[in-house]
């Protein structure tokens, strides 16, 4: 039992880390880039709700892991990589696209019918929204000649629960094909390189949606937490901002509230200045009318002074006279 669940979760991380998958999957592609040496935290496959319904052991996860002959794990067993180093390709050439196939194909059916005529690296089953099966499939095979094999044996070919026929044909020819329909539809002749570059990416993602639906579930998730935190930050922004425009509120009002005080402590101070102004000026008045005064004694005593100093001369000169 632990030896084929030991298979089984060694088969899952080899898939996810083989150059087919990581051509097309943009969530574990970058991770592999981004580290020098290529390796990735096989904590993080362990969350993997894929690898999680196969199993939650991680000793049993890494001991599956360093039995395998594509992947390297570390000596402490907490990373992963593949052992020979990924290098980006082109797809397209190796593909080939079939449609009519019927409702209850699943990934190892269509792998097997396919296998017959070379081997194959990935298998993708687009689905609806609702999760049914649109009925059509991308095969990516290892080699040219296997997807050139296949498409002379099983284009046309009849399966026995499938009356219609297979139709089945290099994804390159069902691209041109694809691009030809729609300018049909839409009445032009020449269509934009980067729309048609745009179509072959979703066909891309297309694929990688179906093949890796757990990862491509966690990006979800994580794009979902990202708006989250946006919104969150968004909201924080907001606030401040309006906090913002609330303590600036406080602030202008505070400022006229202290510019009024400063004006009435102004005017105060300029009415106390003028009053001590007034006070000085009268007292300047009173003593400059006292001293007027003292001086007008002084003039009116000198002045009788001087008459009675006169009459007494006139009275002395009258008596020595007689």
């Amino acid at each position: 039992m632990a030896a084929a669940t030991e298979e089984k979760v060694r088969k899952q991380i080899e898939f996810y880390l083989s150059s087919s998958n990581l051509m097309k999957d943009k969530f574990l592609r970058p991770i592999v880039q981004a580290d020098p040496k290529g390796y990735v935290d096989v904590a993080m496959f362990a969350n993997f709700p894929r690898v999680q319904s196969i199993t939650r052991d991680l000793e049993l996860l890494v001991r599956a892991l360093r039995k395998s002959s594509t992947l390297k794990v570390n000596r402490d067993g907490t990373r992963v990589k593949r052992k020979e180093p990924f290098v980006e390709y082109d797809t397209e050439a190796n593909t080939v696209y079939a449609e009519h196939l019927p409702e209850g194909y699943d990934h190892d059916v269509v792998r097997g019918m396919f296998e017959q005529h070379g081997a194959v690296n990935y298998v993708s089953l687009p689905r609806n929204p609702d999760k049914s099966f649109k009925g059509f499939a991308f095969i990516e095979f290892a080699q040219h000649d296997g997807a050139v094999a296949a498409v002379n044996a099983l284009n046309a070919f009849h399966p026995t629960d499938n009356p219609t026929g297979l139709r089945v044909l290099h994804k390159n020819d069902w691209l041109e094909m694809k691009r030809k329909f729609q300018q049909m539809q839409r009445g032009i002749t020449s269509r934009p390189a980067s729309l048609a570059k745009k179509e072959e990416e979703e066909e891309k993602d297309e694929g990688a949606e179906e093949s890796k639906p757990d990862v491509k579930k966690k990006e979800k998730e994580k794009e979902s937490d990202d708006e989250t935190t946006s919104s969150k930050k968004k909201a924080k922004k907001r606030k401040r901002s309006s906090d913002g425009k609330e303590e600036s509120k406080k602030k202008k009002k505070k400022s006229k509230k202290e510019e009024e005080e400063n004006k009435k402590k102004k005017a105060k101070k300029q009415k106390s200045e003028s009053d001590e102004e007034q006070k000085e000026k009268k007292r300047k008045k009173k003593e400059k009318k006292e001293k007027t005064k003292d001086e007008e004694t002084k003039k009116k005593k000198k002045s009788k002074k001087g008459k009675g100093e006169e009459e007494d001369k006139k009275k002395k000169k009258s008596k020595k006279n007689k």
